[in-house]
């Protein structure tokens, strides 16, 4: 039998067995092999293609197992007389979306039952589930990603690039979604979050405006109420990217940069300075050491209910907080306050703008339908998020309008003080090397310069910065 021209493309990220799968699932429904029609053998379909029996052997046993075909010994593969093909109309683009608050807040839960067959996990399960369903050639044609883990998807080349899919789209994002940039135009930024520093109410002001402020309110607090154990605290256990976030503003309020245009800097004296500043926080127990196996729960429940004074996280924590202190959401600003890290003096206030986006898989069967489906989600997305979500504008030009037309908005001093961390192709790694940094400095286990010292050759190993 000769080769069949075309039909298997062996650079393509999907597994040869799922490509064979379609090609003979597209020929069945096209009439090639009608009901009780036997199928090629395994040894014809090796050949037609020029492939192994290996991926033949799964691709014939997947739709036996779905019920396209029955495998018959001595009589082989035939269509089983009881399957139909499904019915007219393209199917909606399946979308794997994080289940998280901030979700429907944000407008994508919604919009998204629209046009999408939204599939939820969570949060930190996308990752490792989005890359089985790739290997196992079902991957999903839509994932909603934490942004930094755009470039590790990219270069494992499992996603489309937007420009592929709508030009003009893409290029108006570039123009006006600043966290488009950080994910090489591959990412469709759909919700933004900060993070720095939640206090109660009645302590922002002076607190917020230098370190020494901060320090001063902790002691208050400390030595006044036997209740607050450890005035400030942080999740410094909870999910690395969240923590990695917190190294960058705080090393940003102290004029330093985890990683710089030359490289990894997380060694410098300005980034031991940030760390170091931390650790005399535990010495003057002003923060507790526990706070290096706090998640974000914790955090939560401590802040709300006054056993902490003052909480260095993410602001899409508002919810959270909101639920602990008993209070509806839309109250949250009534009783706390949102404000960018204290300057160092070298340093000027500092906040760090992280966000999630929306990306294409190459897998996808209809990735320009895919493409339109996000772009509508996003579109009809409230272009200034609710602030009881703790969530921000992704647009420069939305974000401006409402700290500019809105002096009450919660948020505004955070979002003007917020830098932008670098991407880099192996984000997960460097916010584990992070955490474990972060979690080093507040215990006292090795000095600060030398565990500066290590982190910074790990993350120059692993990133070739």
């Amino acid at each position: 039998m000769a080769k069949e021209p075309g039909g298997i493309d062996r650079s393509s990220p999907v597994p040869i067995y799922h490509q064979l799968k379609v090609l003979l699932l597209a020929e069945i429904a096209a009439g090639r092999y009608p009901e009780g029609r036997r199928l090629p053998t395994e040894h014809e379909l090796c050949d037609r293609y020029g492939i192994s029996r290996s991926p033949v052997t799964r691709a014939l046993t997947e739709l036996a197992d779905e019920g396209v075909v029955v495998r018959r010994r001595r009589l082989g593969t035939i269509v089983d007389p009881g399957w139909a093909p499904p019915g007219p109309g393209p199917a909606k683009p399946v979308a794997l979306v994080p289940d998280a608050p901030w979700v429907g807040a944000a407008g994508i839960g919604t919009g998204g039952a629209g046009v999408m067959d939204v599939r939820t996990c969570p949060p930190d399960e996308v990752q490792t589930r989005l890359a089985a369903a790739v290997g196992e050639g079902s991957a999903p044609d839509i994932a909603l990603v934490d942004s930094s883990e755009v470039a590790a998807l990219v270069a494992a080349g499992f996603v489309h690039h937007l420009g592929e899919l709508d030009e003009p789209w893409a290029n108006d994002l570039a123009l006006d979604v600043p966290a488009t940039a950080a994910t090489g135009g591959y990412g469709a930024p759909a919700a933004a979050r900060l993070t720095g520093l939640w206090l109660h109410r009645g302590a922002a002001g002076e607190a917020a405006a230098s370190w020494e402020g901060l320090r001063e309110l902790a002691r208050a607090a400390r030595d006044g109420d036997p209740g607050v154990v450890s005035p400030l605290v942080m999740a410094a256990g909870g999910r690395p990217r969240a923590v990695a976030e917190a190294v960058v503003a705080l090393v940003a309020s102290h004029g330093g940069a985890v990683i710089d245009d030359a490289g990894i800097a997380v060694a410098s004296p300005e980034s031991v300075a940030a760390l170091e500043a931390l650790r005399s926080m535990v010495a003057e127990s002003l923060m507790s050491a526990d706070v290096a196996s706090y998640r974000e729960a914790d955090v939560a429940v401590r802040l709300a209910t006054g056993a902490a004074i003052a909480a260095i996280g993410r602001s899409d924590l508002a919810p959270e907080v909101a639920s602990a202190a008993g209070v509806a959401p839309a109250a949250v600003w009534d009783h706390f306050a949102f404000a960018p890290l204290p300057g160092s003096g070298i340093g000027a206030p500092s906040a760090c703008v992280g966000s999630w986006s929306f990306v294409v898989l190459r897998q996808s069967q209809q990735a320009r339908a895919a493409a339109a489906a996000v772009r509508g989600v996003i579109e009809a997305a409230p272009p200034v998020p609710s602030a009881a979500s703790g969530l921000v504008p992704v647009r420069s030009s939305i974000a401006e309008i409402s700290m500019l037309q809105d002096p009450g908005y919660p948020l505004a001093d955070a979002l003007r003080a917020a830098v932008v961390p670098r991407s880099t192709g192996a984000a997960a790694v460097v916010a584990a090397e992070l955490r474990r940094l972060v979690q080093t400095a507040i215990t006292g286990g090795i000095r600060v310069p030398e565990a500066a010292a290590m982190c910074g050759r790990v993350l120059a190993a692993v990133t070739g910065a």
